[in-house]
Protein backbone atom coordinates (compact mmCIF):
# COMPACT_ATOMS: atom_id res chain seq x y z
CA UNK A 1 0.00 0.00 0.00
CA UNK A 2 3.00 2.30 0.58
CA UNK A 3 3.92 1.87 -2.86
CA UNK A 4 0.99 3.20 -4.32
CA UNK A 5 1.23 7.01 -4.75
CA UNK A 6 4.75 6.26 -6.03
CA UNK A 7 3.79 3.05 -8.71
CA UNK A 8 1.20 5.85 -9.98
CA UNK A 9 3.61 8.79 -10.66
CA UNK A 10 6.25 6.11 -12.23
CA UNK A 11 2.90 4.92 -14.60
CA UNK A 12 2.33 8.80 -15.12
CA UNK A 13 6.11 9.46 -16.24
CA UNK A 14 6.43 6.34 -18.48
CA UNK A 15 2.73 7.40 -20.20
CA UNK A 16 4.67 10.95 -20.56
CA UNK A 17 7.79 9.81 -21.84
CA UNK A 18 5.68 7.55 -24.54
CA UNK A 19 3.93 10.15 -25.52
CA UNK A 20 6.97 12.53 -26.08
CA UNK A 21 8.99 9.39 -28.26
CA UNK A 22 5.24 9.30 -30.51
CA UNK A 23 5.49 13.01 -31.05
CA UNK A 24 9.12 13.21 -31.82
CA UNK A 25 8.46 10.40 -34.13
CA UNK A 26 5.38 11.54 -35.94
CA UNK A 27 6.61 15.06 -35.82
CA UNK A 28 10.03 14.14 -37.86
CA UNK A 29 12.26 15.96 -35.79
CA UNK A 30 15.22 13.67 -36.39
CA UNK A 31 14.90 13.75 -39.97
CA UNK A 32 16.26 17.09 -42.09
CA UNK A 33 14.30 19.71 -44.14
CA UNK A 34 10.85 19.97 -44.34
CA UNK A 35 9.20 16.09 -44.80
CA UNK A 36 5.40 16.07 -45.05
CA UNK A 37 4.11 15.97 -41.27
CA UNK A 38 0.35 14.89 -40.42
CA UNK A 39 -1.60 16.87 -37.03
CA UNK A 40 -1.49 15.95 -33.63
CA UNK A 41 -4.46 13.01 -33.63
CA UNK A 42 -7.15 13.12 -31.47
CA UNK A 43 -5.89 10.24 -30.15
CA UNK A 44 -2.54 11.99 -28.69
CA UNK A 45 -4.44 14.65 -27.36
CA UNK A 46 -6.33 12.25 -25.02
CA UNK A 47 -3.64 10.65 -23.92
CA UNK A 48 -2.03 13.82 -22.78
CA UNK A 49 -5.20 14.55 -20.97
CA UNK A 50 -4.96 11.03 -19.60
CA UNK A 51 -1.31 11.67 -18.43
CA UNK A 52 -2.03 15.09 -16.79
CA UNK A 53 -5.13 13.23 -14.67
CA UNK A 54 -2.44 10.22 -13.80
CA UNK A 55 -0.16 12.88 -12.96
CA UNK A 56 -2.42 14.26 -10.59
CA UNK A 57 -3.75 11.43 -9.43
CA UNK A 58 -0.93 10.11 -6.88
CA UNK A 59 -0.91 13.26 -4.36
CA UNK A 60 -4.66 13.04 -3.22
CA UNK A 61 -4.25 9.20 -3.41
CA UNK A 62 -1.04 10.30 -0.28
CA UNK A 63 -3.04 11.94 0.95
CA UNK A 64 -6.16 9.72 1.82
CA UNK A 65 -3.78 6.74 2.95
CA UNK A 66 -0.90 8.35 4.03
CA UNK A 67 -1.65 8.02 7.80
CA UNK A 68 -1.23 4.10 7.53
CA UNK A 69 2.16 4.66 6.68
CA UNK A 70 4.98 3.99 8.90
CA UNK A 71 6.88 7.49 9.38
CA UNK A 72 10.32 6.12 6.83
CA UNK A 73 7.37 5.96 4.30
CA UNK A 74 6.30 9.15 4.80
CA UNK A 75 9.38 10.88 5.26
CA UNK A 76 10.10 10.05 1.74
CA UNK A 77 6.94 10.69 0.58
CA UNK A 78 7.61 14.28 1.92
CA UNK A 79 11.59 14.67 0.89
CA UNK A 80 10.02 13.48 -2.81
CA UNK A 81 7.29 15.80 -2.62
CA UNK A 82 8.94 18.91 -4.56
CA UNK A 83 11.23 17.28 -6.83
CA UNK A 84 8.14 14.78 -7.91
CA UNK A 85 6.16 18.38 -9.08
CA UNK A 86 9.09 19.91 -10.93
CA UNK A 87 9.45 16.40 -13.13
CA UNK A 88 5.25 16.59 -13.49
CA UNK A 89 5.74 20.12 -14.64
CA UNK A 90 8.41 19.60 -17.13
CA UNK A 91 6.90 16.22 -18.16
CA UNK A 92 3.79 18.22 -19.15
CA UNK A 93 5.72 21.05 -20.76
CA UNK A 94 7.48 18.70 -22.95
CA UNK A 95 4.22 17.22 -23.92
CA UNK A 96 3.08 20.95 -25.10
CA UNK A 97 5.70 21.81 -26.49
CA UNK A 98 6.29 18.77 -28.99
CA UNK A 99 2.66 18.49 -29.50
CA UNK A 100 2.68 22.15 -30.35
CA UNK A 101 5.74 21.71 -32.95
CA UNK A 102 4.23 18.70 -34.45
CA UNK A 103 1.30 20.70 -35.04
CA UNK A 104 3.52 23.44 -36.54
CA UNK A 105 5.13 21.24 -38.96
CA UNK A 106 1.99 19.88 -40.19
CA UNK A 107 0.51 23.52 -40.43
CA UNK A 108 3.51 24.14 -42.87
CA UNK A 109 2.86 20.77 -44.94
CA UNK A 110 -0.54 21.52 -45.63
CA UNK A 111 0.50 25.19 -46.15
CA UNK A 112 3.36 23.52 -48.99
CA UNK A 113 0.29 21.35 -50.63
CA UNK A 114 -2.08 24.17 -50.88
CA UNK A 115 0.28 26.18 -52.74
CA UNK A 116 1.36 23.23 -55.01
CA UNK A 117 -2.26 22.69 -55.81
CA UNK A 118 -2.69 26.74 -56.32
CA UNK A 119 0.65 26.55 -58.65
CA UNK A 120 -0.67 23.48 -61.12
Amino acid sequence: MELLPAVLWCFAVVISVNLCCICVIRGKFLQGGHPPVRPVSWGIVGLHIVSVLLFILPYPVYLLICNDFDSRARDFYTRAGWPSVVVVVLCVAAQLALMYLQARRAMFTEMDERLNRAGK
